[in-house]
């Protein structure tokens, strides 16, 4: 795209290089809102590229991270049995972020005072802990996630009882800055119930959007999203957006391929979506 940089980078995590995307506008002369992104968890630090390229032309710096075990990173990841191993992995994710937001806000042309997160279903939920202890970030979009992080990321009960601590419901009362909250009405993961739980808990100003729309959601979901943080952030300019939900297509097959296995899951659970 004219006018901006795209760069693959690494930068130091909490134990281990992170790779990410880092996507500037070419003109840094007057200084704009830097944003951090986290993927979904089909997803990895290409997820938001084409959303973040828009934004990079509006004026903004944006920093699109792989989680632990995604993209270029090996190793454990969420789904594991060992409630050890999942606690070392919030942990370290939450390490990771906050270095990534020390990278981030260090960029030329990126004003500190104006930095944004966003975060798709891994990313989100993962958000209210980081966010719980991290001053520095002004504004959050959370995009399809569970208050439950305890419930998702382990395929058995947490015998230690420390993985709650991280869950979104309990940290999001700690948590006073502005919050775009996005839910899908055909999401397979996320209930009505689960929603409203994280709603509830959210200390600051909060917006809620419902979208008639599954886990992935939509172009109009994308279009909200950059019209809330255009205010929230300051964006120089109005961003462009994709008249699509801009994730890369083949994430999204990837996704849809699962979506009849966790219908069957869930109907046999008695869950209603």
């Amino acid at each position: 795209m004219p006018g901006i940089n795209v760069r693959a980078i690494t930068l130091a995590g909490a134990d281990e290089e992170v790779s990410a995307l880092l996507l500037a506008p070419t003109d840094s002369s007057a200084p704009g809102p830097g944003l951090l992104f986290v993927h979904w968890g089909f997803g990895d630090r290409t997820s938001f590229e084409r959303e973040a390229a828009s934004y990079a032309q509006a004026g903004a710096t944006s920093l699109l991270i792989d989680a632990p075990g995604f993209g270029l990173r090996k190793g454990p990841r969420v789904g594991a049995k060992d409630p050890v191993l999942m606690q070392a992995y919030t942990m370290r994710f939450l390490g990771d972020l906050a270095c990534a937001l020390d990278f981030l806000a260090a960029q030329p042309g990126v004003d500190p005072a104006r930095l944004g997160y966003v975060g798709h279903s891994l990313g989100a939920t993962i958000a209210g802990a980081f966010l719980a202890r991290e001053p520095r970030v002004r504004a959050a979009v959370l995009m399809t996630p569970t208050g439950r992080l305890s419930k998702f990321w382990l395929t058995q009960p947490d015998s230690t009882g420390r993985l709650p601590t991280f869950d979104g419901v309990v940290n999001l009362p700690n948590v006073s800055i502005p919050l775009l909250f996005q839910f899908a009405e055909r999401d397979e993961w996320i209930t009505r119930a689960d929603a409203g739980a994280q709603v509830a808990a959210a200390a600051g100003p909060k917006t809620v959007q419902w979208y008639h729309a599954d886990h992935a959601l939509d172009a109009e979901a994308l279009a909200a999203r950059a019209a809330w943080l255009t205010t929230a952030v300051s964006f120089p300019s109005a961003p462009a957006m994709p008249n699509d939900n801009a994730l890369p297509p083949a994430q999204v097959r990837s996704y849809r391929l699962i979506k009849p296995l966790v219908r069957i899951q869930n109907w046999f659970a008695g869950e209603r979506r």
